[in-house]
């Protein structure tokens, strides 16, 4: 049997893929994430012929709600199309191959703990930073799932108003997400096509606006991570997403824990905070652990 596997991180921006041969990533590639469910099999297809080489099975890391065990995607978070579908089946109905599938954000989860920051960790919670915000928690190399396997969904975690009057309240994803944090910078600082990379340049320039920004993201963005530690308390928080590779952005979400623990009434240390281990390949890493914990199983 090819021991070939290919691993897929759908996210809202990008679908990158790696090719694993039992060892290591070989090749990677990305395609530009499609907008409707056939264009997505069709990049899946793309990516398949693009990695060059005859692959045992598919492994995808992926945004929204999904059941790992049955391949079910209860909502698609960002790839709304994909609600109310089976990956696992379309797959290997389309493809005849093997396919596992597991959230994006446990994903990353299951990379920190098999290589990454969580390895000696008791219990861990894992925030990816990204074009939303996904987050997963582990107790003792468990993954809680919750009873409606929607435990981890942070980005509705509601930071201002009230979900009953406005479906629009901000929400963790919608103040501390990239694209829309970006969004609301570009209009602030009067500037088009910002990326994360320029953002926090002008945050190490000492541009005031930014700075005043980061300041009230940073402060947003410790909010959540307060309420949640105080219901799960884990021992260590891993920050992943292409900007916690910034130390800068990293250096401001630690000033603001310090500051919102430190101001709890009750003595209380708060978890550790710390940089993801895996970088961009994160997903993809946790995609194969995935893979491979459902193919020993069997």
């Amino acid at each position: 049997m090819n021991s070939m596997i290919l691993a897929l991180d759908a996210g809202g921006t990008f679908i990158k893929w790696a090719l694993y041969d039992g060892n290591a990533f070989v090749k990677h590639g990305k395609i530009p994430t499609p907008s409707d469910r056939e264009s997505f099999f069709a990049a899946l297809k793309k990516a398949l012929e693009d990695a060059g080489e005859a692959v045992s099975g598919m492994t995808f890391s992926i945004a929204g709600t999904v059941d790992p065990e049955t391949g079910y995607i209860l909502q698609g978070g960002a790839l709304q199309y994909n609600n109310g579908t089976n990956l696992i089946e379309d797959v290997r109905n389309r493809f005849g191959l093997k396919c596992a599938i597991e959230n994006d954000a446990r994903a990353a989860m299951l990379a920190e703990m098999d290589y990454g920051s969580l390895r000696d960790a008791e219990s861990g919670l894992v925030i990816v930073v990204g074009t939303a915000i996904g987050g997963a928690y582990e107790h003792h190399g468990e993954i809680l799932r919750g009873y409606h396997n929607y435990a981890g969904e942070v980005s509705n975690i509601v930071l201002e108003g009230d979900l009953r009057d406005d479906m629009r309240t901000p929400n963790f994803a919608l103040r501390c997400g990239m694209r829309y944090f970006l969004m609301r910078a570009e209009k602030e600082l009067q500037v088009q096509n910002l990326d994360g990379e320029v953002f926090m340049d002008l945050v190490r320039k000492g541009d005031e606006t930014a700075v005043r920004l980061m300041k009230e993201y940073a402060k947003d963005f410790t909010k959540a991570l307060f309420n949640i530690q105080l219901i799960v308390d884990p021992q260590r928080i891993v920050i992943g997403g292409g900007i916690s590779r910034d130390e800068t952005y990293m250096e401001y979400i630690r000033t603001a824990w310090k500051e919102i623990v430190g101001a709890f009434y009750l003595p209380y240390e708060g978890a550790e905070i710390v940089t993801a281990m895996n970088g961009n390949d994160a997903n993809l890493l946790g995609a194969v652990a995935n893979y491979l914990r459902h193919l020993k199983a069997e």
